[in-house]
């Protein structure tokens, strides 16, 4: 393969690394600007990660509920998602740069809940936490 060919296949893989890693760093922002920004902003920003990346936040069901997250779970969490990079990387390679992030956002949020239904499946538990 030519090197000139590489960086445009592997751009949407840039590209949807790129809004998964926004959406990792949403806390921060929300951290940063609570109390200035309505709440339901603020909320969405620091909660939303935790919906994207459940897998830290699941277990089986307990008699009392533990918001303690799991780093077996982060693990997990990050392995499905490295998998549907490298899924949407090779799917998108003829789109442009718009249309792949858009269809970045759709996939996030697909695959997101297609993971709470298959939390919700098995009979886990999620449990969002947070200050």
């Amino acid at each position: 393969m030519p090197t000139s060919q590489f960086p445009a296949r592997a751009f949407p893989l840039a590209i949807f690394a790129g809004v998964l890693g926004l959406v990792a760093a949403a806390p921060s922002v929300a951290w940063a600007y609570w109390g200035s920004w309505h709440y339901r902003i603020t909320n969405a920003l620091y909660f939303g990660p935790q919906y994207v990346f459940p897998f830290g936040y699941t277990w089986r069901p307990l008699p009392e509920p533990s918001p303690d997250a799991h780093p077996i779970g982060h693990l997990a969490s990050a392995a499905v998602w490295i998998g549907v990079a490298g899924g949407f990387g090779w799917l998108a390679r003829r789109l442009s740069a718009g249309r792949a992030a858009w269809a970045a956002v759709g996939v996030i949020l697909l695959v997101t809940a297609a993971l709470h239904l298959a939390v919700r499946a098995l009979g886990w538990r999620f449990w969002c936490d947070g200050p």
